[in-house]
């Protein structure tokens, strides 16, 4: 929006950073593209260094490495998300859990424990926040789409503002499975899956 206020279209807008944020604006054409610091690298490979040194004695490696930036751009922005390629934690298979923001300890612990399971059967995971935003919600979708995801866990982000969202996975061949929360429409997601108010609220009363 600035650029054009200033008639300045034609200029290439290229950040340093490769936050969430800002690889949204890439979707979005607001800047051209940014270069990725690999910071979601090191950690892993810390920690894989680490337990080469404690069982073996020396990690076969320099102490100083230097890992190479990545450039996003209009052409594989959704091929990024949190600092990471995406490739790089799809594995054979990915289930891509959606849910609102973590801060919230109830949501928190179903995408934990939704991610755990997957793992367990062998799946790769991918945890996204939509914040009960549903235009959010629906570039994390986009990104499970376009990252040929093998399934969707959503807690999503309203009755209605979701269904067109949930329509557009099954489009792509992507099945969702829905957790906590309806949708206001029967046969796109696989499975609804809520818990029984009415029952708990009889049976706080019996006590």
């Amino acid at each position: 929006a600035a650029r054009q206020a200033a008639g300045m279209e034609d200029v290439i807008i290229v950040g340093f950073d490769g936050s969430e944020d800002v690889v949204a604006a890439i979707r979005e054409g607001k800047i051209d593209a940014t270069v990725l610091q690999p910071v979601a690298m090191f950690g892993p490979m810390a920690v894989q260094q680490a337990d080469d040194y404690i069982n073996n004695g020396e990690t076969g490696l320099e102490e100083r490495q230097s890992i190479d930036c990545l450039l996003v751009n209009s052409d594989n922005a959704y091929d990024f998300y949190n600092f990471t390629p995406l490739e790089s934690i799809r594995g054979e298979g990915l289930i891509v859990v959606i849910t609102p923001s973590h801060d919230n300890p109830f949501f928190k612990a179903e995408a934990d424990s939704a991610e755990a399971a997957a793992q367990a059967l062998g799946y790769e995971t991918l945890v996204l926040v939509h914040d009960d935003d549903a235009n959010l919600q629906d570039q994390h979708i986009d990104v499970a789409i376009a990252q040929g995801a093998v399934a969707i866990i959503l807690d999503n982000a309203g009755a209605d503002a979701s269904i067109a969202a949930i329509q557009r996975a099954a489009d792509a061949g992507i099945p969702s499975f829905l957790i906590d929360r309806e949708i206001n429409e029967s046969g796109i997601a696989i499975s609804q899956i809520i818990s029984n108010n009415y029952q708990g609220a009889v049976l706080g009363g019996e006590e």
